[in-house]
């Protein structure tokens, strides 16, 4: 699927000189919360901008793996590919858009940003992808202030005001992150790193870490944070709760016995970090990811309920299996997921030319809304993959210029049976001045 997208289309670039008199129009904007998450490769036309509200996720890109925590953000160039995941026990609340370039604006083309230097520049780089840290979290307020304007319906141009005061936030962050990285890190940073990694499990504070490199506590609180985007704070606890996980899932310590082995001696003050900083308790997590059969052998365990999250377009496996444990052997069980029926919605003229700017709704037969978007350059949304469900798809709004399609209400139920299967429903209309 990955390659047939990759020769299908068209790449519409923000960095294309060509297209200056472009400008951007919203195909699919959501905020949405992940547990141990993962995606699969794809690429989309449209230009994509993911913001991290809380917790953290990991975007993979086809040569780097970039982790976004809480006020940082990530651009993704048109045709770029990518996914997004979530490390068992971690969480993720995202905010994020997706953008094609459209020569039906009115009132604002990517030329008029021209008189921004930190814009001119930022299209002068040709980077396929880049994160930024939003310290002020002036652009979180402005992803914000660009969801509200679209659930309202606003007018387009206060969206496409929004939109340009979004990318010029972008590109000046873009130049003070980049000149902040170009000084490098400082000796005595890394020296500091180093000491947390190494005494994390002690009762240390920013006092120890600041006479262990020899810097005023002050100083190194300030430059540690432009370094890393994080407090030396957040450094040490990072490190107790990457070793509290490993705990968890590996070993039988008692809950104040994992405190104290990651330097803390208060039980509760470390659920409540753990918590806080991973959404489970301490014993939730254990739970759901502790090895609670790791001293059984020999004899037989039931596997259930294993496979907790289906890989992407994939049923969930939960079929009980048994594994036959013998002394000074490795035990393997494969599990097995079916690939998950895919639809795909198409708006076209009366001559069976794509039309952009369609917004159809999708439902499933109850009446419970899945989504709402707007059809791309080529006329196309890709929605799936789907369990067996009744299915309704509508135009809720026909493209400037068109009437609503024809048939503007479609449904299709999809099977079991329609498993490995992609299932279009196509909707045509006629220009509105004919």
């Amino acid at each position: 699927m990955l390659e047939k997208l990759l020769t299908t289309y068209e790449p519409l670039s923000i960095y294309d000189n060509d297209l200056d008199s472009r400008w951007f129009y919203i195909t699919r904007y959501f905020s949405t919360y992940f547990r141990q998450y993962r995606h699969d490769y794809h690429v989309h036309q449209e230009i994509e901008v993911q913001y991290v509200t809380k917790g953290q996720c990991i975007m993979h890109l086809k040569d780097d793996e970039l982790t976004l925590h809480e006020s940082d953000y990530i651009f993704i160039d048109s045709m770029v590919p990518h996914y997004t995941s979530v490390d068992k026990g971690d969480f993720c609340h995202i905010l994020n858009f997706e953008a094609g370039l459209t020569e039906q604006s009115n009132f604002i083309r990517l030329a008029s940003l021209s008189d921004s230097e930190s814009f001119r520049n930022f299209r002068k780089t040709g980077l396929p992808a880049y994160m930024c840290r939003d310290e002020d979290n002036i652009f979180r307020n402005g992803i914000f202030g660009l969801h509200r304007l679209l659930q309202q319906d606003a007018p387009s141009i206060e969206i496409d005001m929004q939109l340009s005061l979004l990318f010029l936030e972008m590109s000046r962050q873009f130049f003070n992150t980049r000149k902040k990285r170009s000084g490098g890190v400082p000796r005595y940073i890394r020296s500091a790193i180093d000491f947390i990694a190494q005494n994390f499990d002690q009762e240390i504070s920013a006092d120890d870490v600041a006479a262990a490199v020899d810097v005023s506590k002050f100083h190194l609180q300030r430059e540690f944070r432009k370094a890393t985007n994080m407090t030396i704070v957040d450094m040490i606890n990072h490190y107790r709760i990457k070793k509290a996980k490993s705990l968890l899932e590996t070993s039988t310590f008692s809950i104040i016995d994992i405190a104290h082995e990651v330097g803390l001696n208060s039980r509760q003050y470390f659920t409540d970090l753990f918590t806080k900083t991973t959404g489970y308790t301490p014993m939730q997590y254990r739970k759901n990811w502790g090895q609670d059969f790791r001293a059984e052998a020999p004899g037989y365990i039931d596997i259930n309920h294993i496979d907790i999250q289906a890989p992407f377009e994939h049923h969930l496996n939960s079929q009980v299996q048994t594994v036959t444990i013998q002394l000074n052997e490795d035990a393997c069980k494969e599990i097995h997921n079916t690939s998950r029926a895919g639809l795909l919605i198409k708006r076209v003229d009366e001559n069976g030319n794509p039309v952009a700017g369609a917004t159809f709704e999708l439902r499933r037969g109850s009446g419970e809304v899945l989504m709402r978007e707007v059809s791309d350059l080529n006329g196309i949304i890709f929605r799936g993959y789907f369990a067996a469900d009744t299915y309704v798809v509508e135009e809720i709004k026909a493209p400037e210029g068109y009437l609503l399609a024809d048939n503007p209400i479609q449904s299709r139920y999809i099977s079991n049976a329609d498993d490995n299967k992609d299932f279009t429903l196509t909707f045509v209309s006629k220009q509105a001045h004919r």
